[in-house]
């Protein structure tokens, strides 16, 4: 087939077809559609909240009724959606059994510790815990013990403000000038669990000391500042007591900073009560 020549026209304009634009649509079918897109409207305003599907509308066909049912579930989908991302709040169930780090944490921080249970992110070990929870181990090889527990389950596995070597060597230092190490404990790294708000909460005291019927139980601290949280001793106290059948009244408890060696002994710890309003059933 050859080129066309320059006073060629195309075989469409001479066809002479013509044809209407806008399309004029099949008056029934853009009626129907009407009818849908109508229908559409109305059930979002009152599907607003619900998955649940009004009645079938009149005139419409099983297919375009399932394809409204299907317009109905996008539709409450996306309302969902909406409506999670403007939650500003969530109420997160509290295991059943705790540690007592843990109700610590929910003591210091309720929200950091709900979006901790609800999205639960690995923590990147750092020297600082190391040190701590070799701290820990010393301490009992002092005591003539061995540890019996992995270093990471150890209590100074937390501890967080033991910066190098030499400031664990000085920590050491001071437990040597201390009272206590010259004491025998009762028991080191003593298992407790107690029951509050009907969940279990568990720990491990440092060291526990007896002196007839009176009880002392100590937590060892690294902390720059005095600020330990009572309602640790709190917990081990009650703990203790019930263990071992004897009243509170008997059983004193404190904490011994060992940077400095002071002894803090508290007298006004917290209550059962008090621990259980932290913790409802």
């Amino acid at each position: 087939m050859g080129q066309p020549g320059d006073d060629a026209t195309s075989p469409v304009i001479d066809a002479g077809a013509g044809l209407a634009w806008p399309v004029t649509p099949d008056p029934e079918a853009w009626s129907r559609r009407r009818d849908v897109a109508q229908e559409v409207l109305r059930r979002r305003d009152l599907v607003a909240g619900s998955s649940t599907h009004v009645g079938r509308p009149d005139g419409l066909s099983a297919d375009e009724c399932d394809l409204v049912s299907a317009w109905d579930d996008d539709i409450a989908l996306m309302l969902d959606s909406v409506r999670r991302d403007r939650v500003t709040e969530w109420r997160v169930p509290l295991p059943g059994s705790l540690s007592v780090s843990a109700v610590l944490d929910l003591a210091r921080d309720g929200d950091a510790f709900a979006q901790e249970l609800r999205r639960p992110m690995p923590r990147r070990p750092v020297p600082a815990a190391r040190r701590g929870s070799e701290l820990h181990a010393w301490i009992e090889s002092q005591f003539g013990e061995q540890p019996l527990l992995p270093p990471d389950d150890l209590p100074g596995a937390t501890d967080a403000e033991i910066d190098s070597d030499s400031d664990l060597a000085a920590m050491k230092e001071v437990f040597r000038r201390s009272a206590y190490a010259a004491r025998v404990p009762y028991a080191i790294e003593a298992p407790v669990t107690a029951v509050f708000g009907g969940h279990v909460v568990a720990g491990r005291i440092d060291a526990v000391f007896r002196d007839g019927d009176k009880w002392e139980l100590v937590d060892w601290k690294t902390n720059r500042r005095q600020d330990a949280d009572p309602l640790q001793l709190a917990m081990y106290r009650i703990a203790w007591s019930e263990a071992m059948s004897v009243p509170l009244e008997a059983i004193t408890a404190g904490f011994v900073y060992l940077r400095t060696g002071d002894v803090v002994m508290l007298t006004d710890l917290p209550d059962r009560a008090a621990v259980e309003r932290l913790l409802p059933g």
